[in-house]
């Protein structure tokens, strides 16, 4: 297995999935390039991920798993891998999102989608607010004050790395590694993979719609189909004890799964 960092840029995130893995089951985890100028976005992060993927082991197949933003990583490195002619076996999401998909949509379709999120968000903060205190309301409502803020920088970060001209000599202000990922997430343009997916998603953190309808953004991007696997806990605790022992479970049967299909083919073991 070869997993993928997320936004952060740390794997120890995967350290519950090592403990919980069976003794002969290797996992590589790639560690975060950082912002260091040596790629200018997700398709080129995902080229150079590559590039030390194959220098590692020439032949599939690959089995890539990606937390959160490392979903679209992986998902790039899948898709560009078959392009290539290797061989991806097990293709496994934690609770990722397919952020870049809104780069296709017509401005009405992005608008219609920002509302829906702001009506989906405000009556959820509004049921939150119903079951606290009333000498609560003020504290809660400056936190969400202080998250509007926060959109409004993460948007101000996207414009700037989308714009500058100079990748390679971004000054320093805008030399930091999260804001680096997470604006070549967003304006990552996905093109659709000849493979599946299979998306761990959280069960505490997304609804019925996500779920079915949805899956988070990816319905329709491989085409021979998402996969969803319901797994406890959110977006950060399904890695976490003691979720992380039944994600890992699962990922176990899904390995198992691919392997029992290609019994008998060379290296297609887990």
């Amino acid at each position: 297995i070869y997993a993928v960092h997320g936004i952060g840029g740390t794997v120890l995130t995967f350290r519950g999935v090592v403990a919980h893995l069976e003794p002969d089951q290797p996992i590589y985890c790639l560690e975060a390039l950082g912002s260091d100028g040596s790629w200018t976005c997700l398709e080129e992060l995902a080229a150079l991920y590559i590039k030390d993927l194959l220098a590692f082991q020439p032949k599939g197949p690959y089995h890539l798993i990606g937390s959160s933003f490392g979903g679209m990583v992986i998902f790039e490195m899948a898709r560009q891998l078959h392009a290539q002619g290797h061989e991806v076996g097990f293709l496994g999401m934690l609770d990722s999102g397919n952020m870049g998909r809104r780069n296709l949509w017509t401005r009405k379709e992005r608008m219609r989608e920002k509302l829906h999120f702001f009506r989906r968000r405000t009556l959820m903060h509004l049921k939150r607010l119903a079951t606290r205190k009333l000498r609560e309301w003020p504290r809660y409502s400056a936190g969400r004050v202080l998250a509007v803020g926060r959109l409004m920088q993460s948007t101000a970060w996207r414009l700037m790395y989308r714009f500058y001209r100079a990748p390679n000599k971004l000054p320093a202000p805008l030399l930091n590694m999260k804001r680096v990922y997470q604006s070549s997430g967003l304006n990552y343009v996905p093109k659709k993979y000849a493979g599946n997916i299979t998306l761990f998603m959280a069960r505490d953190q997304h609804n019925d719609n996500a779920r079915v309808v949805d899956q988070l953004g990816w319905a329709g991007w491989a085409e021979q189909g998402v996969e969803v696997i319901d797994v406890p806990g959110d977006h950060n605790s399904l890695l976490q004890e003691p979720h992380v022992k039944v994600l890992t479970e699962e990922m176990t049967k899904c390995l198992a799964r691919y392997a029992a299909r290609n019994l008998g083919r060379s290296g297609a073991g887990l």
